[in-house]
This record gives C-alpha cells, sequence and structure tokens, in this order.
C-alpha cells in the first residue's frame, strides 16, 4: 500500500498476555467509548464480511474511515482483532469459569458474523470442551443461531445421559430453552427415541 508502513508487533508480557501495536492504520471502528485501528487488507484478508464492507463496497475511499458498531462489547472487539493480526487468541486463563464461556460465546457470535471460520471452529471446540450440567443447556442454543451442527451435537450428546440430564433439567438455561427454543428439546426427545429403538 502506496504511502503507509505496515508492522504488527506481539509482545509477550510476564503474566501472558498479548499486546500488538499497529503503524499505518487505515479504519477505525468506534465500539461504545472505545476506538480501535486496523488495515483494511489485513481484514479483507481475515474475512470475507470485511472484505466486502471496506475493499469492495462503500469504503473504496483511501482516506482513514470510521466504522461505527453497536451491539458489540469493546472486549469482544479487540479479541477479534487480536487474532486478525496474530493467529493467536487472546489468554483467558484467569478468568473464572463463567467470564470465560460468556467470552467465549460472543466470539463465537462475532466470528460467525465475520464468517471467519478457523477462529470459528476453534471457539466452538473451547465450549465443547467446556460442556458441563450449568451451561449445556444454553449451549445448546448457540448452534441454531451460529450454525454449529458439531457443537450441537455435542450438546445433545451430554445430554442423552441420564443422570446428567436429571441435573441440566434443573437449571436455568433448561428452563430458559424450553420456554424460548422448544424445538431444541424435541431434537433430543427424538435422538433419545432413537437411540431406544437401536437398542431393541
Amino acid at each position: 500500500m502506496a504511502g503507509h508502513t505496515m508492522s504488527v508487533s506481539v509482545v509477550e508480557k510476564a503474566h501472558g498476555t498479548h499486546r500488538f501495536k499497529i503503524i499505518g492504520a487505515d479504519v477505525s471502528f468506534k465500539i461504545g467509548r472505545e476506538s480501535f485501528h486496523a488495515h483494511k487488507l489485513v481484514l479483507a484478508v481475515r474475512s470475507p464480511v470485511f472484505k466486502s464492507q471496506l475493499i469492495g463496497g462503500f469504503m473504496r475511499d483511501k482516506r482513514m474511515q470510521c466504522l461505527q458498531i453497536s451491539d458489540m462489547q469493546p472486549s469482544v472487539f479487540k479479541a477479534l482483532l487480536h487474532y486478525v493480526y496474530t493467529e493467536t487468541l487472546p489468554n483467558m486463563d484467569g478468568a473464572d469459569r463463567g467470564n470465560r464461556y460468556e467470552m467465549l460465546c460472543h466470539i463465537l457470535e462475532v466470528a460467525d458474523l465475520y464468517a471467519i471460520e478457523r477462529l470459528k471452529n476453534i471457539r466452538e471446540r473451547m465450549l465443547w470442551m467446556d460442556l458441563d450440567v450449568e451451561n449445556v443447556a444454553m449451549t445448546l442454543a448457540l448452534p441454531e443461531q451460529q450454525h454449529c451442527k458439531h457443537l450441537a451435537n455435542a450438546c445433545l450428546e451430554f445430554m442423552e445421559v441420564p443422570e446428567k440430564m436429571d441435573a441440566v433439567v434443573a437449571t436455568k438455561g433448561y428452563n430458559e430453552i424450553k420456554r424460548d427454543c422448544p424445538s431444541l428439546l424435541f431434537k433430543l426427545w427424538e435422538r433419545r427415541v432413537r437411540a431406544r429403538r437401536s437398542m431393541d
């Protein structure tokens, strides 16, 4: 890009977090009260959605542009940029289980929104590994929105175990999907019926 130099510096601190410095940015994003700078070309390479917006769409202008993004937390967009520039995931070892789960869900949603398939697959696997009685029902609702078939199957398989299902039924997440997404429970019921028939 004529007139621009692009340098990405990744520095690992003692506590394990990463920071990257962006030079020569040509696009910025406003999320809440925070602003983030980036390069159109880098974003376009990672995401076909960004490519359409920034290269082939309404932002062909070479001057610095600013996009306002609503309905997204700054920390989630920061995590997205972290992956786009470093192909690594933000360190969440210090987060408690609840906050980690919430962040994973948000990043999965954003990865699906911007069609960043590798990030989506990584987050899907991490949610899969974190499944437990308390979150499996809430996790089951995610694939309906983010088109994650493997994650949906993992949730259904988890809930097929009678001992686990008894505990899942008592959770808030189960009551929410029973109210808002009864079709998901119908899928579970169908799977259990098929499993019983195959054993007969």
